[in-house]
């Protein structure tokens, strides 16, 4: 009879001969452990999502979905942030090592190197580094928490002042000129911090996927982006280009903040021209590159390597901002497993360039 806390592996690879070989080895290792098999990446996330698991064995060549692909679809999984994760491969290119590990797998083993010694100790040190990821969550969960009470502490006085400013504004009618000016500038400078306690809020929870994610389309995002968009695209007579046609994986609402933000920035920072704003994307393997391509005033070359860094502004004299937009793309790109980068225009202007997780199956309604 298996133990009550008895381990739960999954093992996923579609090749049955390596895949039993490496259940048997589990089973000999763990007498009373459970084995789960998944002969394909669709099957093992669906498995996931049906039953707790203490430790995933995934294979690297499989067809459709390949292993570092479906790791990085684990992880996005709720419960998948700190799951051990190995990956087991019949390749010896260091290239693939360092894929999988990139990816998120814990370990990697090559099949022609397994025995109980390497694969008990790829687990425990797969287990470890879970439970490093556990401890370092919840020291996060706890900063938010208090990041998210201390803004609230923060804004109650700084919403009265901001109040009593405007009160006092508008029935101190015997002060002088210069008085009113102050009282203004008490206003202005109050809903200025305001506006920064709230983007240091996001700041702190854009680096984690707290909404499902699934399949976005998006040609939707960019529809999103154009309605929230609509007054500053008509007061600058933007044009915005784009047939995108893609789905990828991920969290539709943080993937609309993106764009938003990417759009906002082109239409802020752009030349004596009326901004000109093209979304192109294309396939690399299992990923989507998005390119948001303007015809603005480019990029301050004195910045241009600490431009994703927080509280740094667009522009050396820009200080209309908090310099946490980009901070918070930056964020969001990378808790789904993608990049941002920013280079030249090949007719001047900026590019903003990211790479998101492909989806692979139909499209979304």
């Amino acid at each position: 009879m298996a133990r009550d806390n008895a381990p739960h592996f999954l093992v996923v690879d579609d090749d049955e001969v390596d895949r039993m070989a490496l259940v048997r080895r589990l089973r000999a290792m763990e007498p009373d452990a459970r084995v789960s098999e998944a002969s394909s990446p669709a099957d093992g996330l669906e498995t996931l999502k049906t039953g707790s698991f203490d430790c995933v064995l995934v294979d690297y060549n499989m067809p459709l979905c390949d292993g570092v692909s479906m790791i990085s679809l684990i992880r996005q999984l709720p419960q998948g942030e700190t799951l051990p994760i190995i990956m087991v491969t019949g390749s010896d290119e260091v290239s693939v090592a360092v894929q999988a590990i990139q990816s998120g797998a814990d370990e990697y083993l090559n099949k022609a190197a397994v025995t109980d010694t390497t694969l008990g100790w790829a687990i425990h040190s797969a287990r470890n580094r879970a439970e490093l990821r556990r401890d370092a969550l919840s020291r996060d969960t706890a900063m938010r928490n208090f990041a998210f009470h201390a803004a609230h502490d923060l804004k109650s006085p700084l919403n009265g002042i901001v109040g009593l400013a405007a009160v006092l504004k508008y029935r101190a009618e015997d002060l002088p000129d210069d008085a009113l000016t102050y009282l203004s500038q008490i206003e202005e400078q109050g809903r200025y911090m305001a506006s920064l306690i709230d983007n240091l809020l996001a700041y702190s929870e854009s680096g984690n996927l707290e909404g499902q994610t699934g399949p976005v389309s998006l040609d939707a995002v960019i529809e999103r982006a154009r309605s929230v968009l609509d007054q500053d695209i008509r007061a600058s007579g933007a044009r915005i280009d784009s047939a995108l046609g893609m789905d990828v994986v991920g969290d539709q609402a943080q993937l609309e903040r993106v764009f938003i933000n990417l759009i906002q920035n082109a239409i802020k920072y752009r030349s004596d021209a009326a901004p000109v704003i093209r979304l192109n994307a294309h396939v690399l393997g299992d990923r989507v590159q998005i390119d948001v391509e303007d015809n603005g005033l480019g990029i301050d070359p004195n910045i241009a390597d600490r431009l994703f860094d927080p509280l740094e502004r667009g522009s050396a004299t820009d200080q209309a901002g908090h310099g946490l937009g980009l901070a918070i793309v930056k964020r969001i790109i990378e808790v789904h497993g993608g990049k941002i980068w920013c280079h030249p225009g090949a007719a001047g202007g900026s590019v903003f360039s990211l790479t998101l997780q492909r989806y692979e199956g139909a499209r979304s309604a």
